[in-house]
């Protein structure tokens, strides 16, 4: 995750274009797309659409440009060739925030913080009441296990104080994705 975040900070600085453009209904297309890391193609001449509503499964092995195709969606690198549209407008009309709000990645290993439960779905969001929370939470699985633990939702999540497993690390960071409630979600 450290590695991710760095390579993030280390790129280049984005400059954020004002728009009032908004995603309503989430519809992706990549029309001829082909991207490279250092001349090296990873994905060639990719063209398909999802329609909104839509469940989509991208399946290949490791190095394969899964995960390219969403960092091209969420413009952390540019296309080499190629257009991507949202809702039939280029992602490069969208402002970043407008883009990066619309849409909620989930992570194999998701980034968590050493922090309350509560923090790690809201992220300081304030306007999240508590009973929006444990809904989501009874929406992954989770809310059983977090209303049984002696400070509920102010667990912190630490290794002195509270181990978890994978698999509820995961569904804490799919409960901060529907928490943020974007128009697309992506699980890497």
């Amino acid at each position: 995750a450290i590695q991710r975040v760095l390579g993030i900070l280390e790129g280049p600085v984005e400059t954020e274009e004002k728009s009032s453009i908004e995603i309503k209904k989430g519809i992706i297309e990549f029309n001829g797309v082909s991207f490279s890391y250092d001349r090296n193609p990873v994905i060639t001449n990719a063209s398909f659409s999802i329609s909104s509503q839509d469940s989509v499964g991208i399946i290949g092995g490791s190095g394969n440009g899964k995960t390219t195709l969403a960092m091209l969606l969420l413009r952390f690198y540019d296309v080499s060739s190629g257009i991507i549209k949202i809702d039939n407008i280029p992602i490069n009309n969208y402002s970043l925030q407008e883009l990066r709000e619309s849409i909620g990645v989930v992570f194999q290993d998701p980034i968590i913080f050493e922090d309350s439960i509560r923090y790690n779905i809201t992220l300081k969001k304030y306007d999240i009441k508590d009973d929006e929370i444990w809904n989501i939470l009874e929406r992954v699985n989770l809310k059983e296990e977090i209303e049984a633990l002696p400070d509920g939702l102010d667990t912190e999540i630490c290794e002195n104080k509270f181990n978890m497993s994978g698999g509820q690390l995961q569904r804490i960071a799919l409960a901060r994705v529907l928490a943020k409630d974007p128009k697309i979600i992506i699980f890497d």
